[in-house]
């Protein structure tokens, strides 16, 4: 691949169009079903089972600040590191495309800590996820779901 490139898979939540780098990404599937988990942030609608793991779910729509998707048609698999694992409840899974990496946000909007940073592809604006940072709080923090099922 080319210096500067990203391989992403672009995915969709509600009416943005969403970048996820290929290195976070395990598979994509059909949602399953999942159970609550009490006192988790609201972006987290839940907890399933993947491969025999049980792993929180997060709804982009939501965890984007936006609203909970209505009729999600895809989950997405991602390994955050080698031992955390979240899954992101998305409207559609458009496929993997390798995008130019324009290094980083406007200075507003550094503290977006999910956000990597923001381009076009096509006529449509394009966030791209920093998937290591999906499960941290307002102060930095690792949000610690297997603690907070107790």
């Amino acid at each position: 691949m080319e210096p500067g490139r990203l391989r992403v898979l672009l995915v969709t939540a509600d009416t943005r169009l969403c970048a996820l780098p290929l290195t976070y990404v395990a598979e994509t599937m059909r949602p399953l079903p999942r159970q609550p988990i009490p006192a988790a942030p609201a972006f987290v609608v839940g907890v399933c089972t993947i491969r025999g793991v049980a792993t929180p779910v997060a709804d982009l729509g939501l965890l984007l600040g936006g609203r909970a998707l209505e009729a999600p048609s895809r989950l997405v698999s991602l390994r955050l590191n080698e031992s955390r694992r979240v899954a992101l409840l998305v409207d559609t899974v458009r496929g993997v495309e390798s995008i130019q990496a324009r290094g980083g946000l406007p200075p507003l909007l550094r503290d977006a800590a999910i956000i990597q940073e923001l381009g076009r592809l096509d006529a449509e604006l394009l966030t791209v996820l920093d998937c290591a940072h999906l499960l941290v709080d307002e102060q930095g923090q690792e949000i610690d779901l297997e603690h907070r099922e107790r």
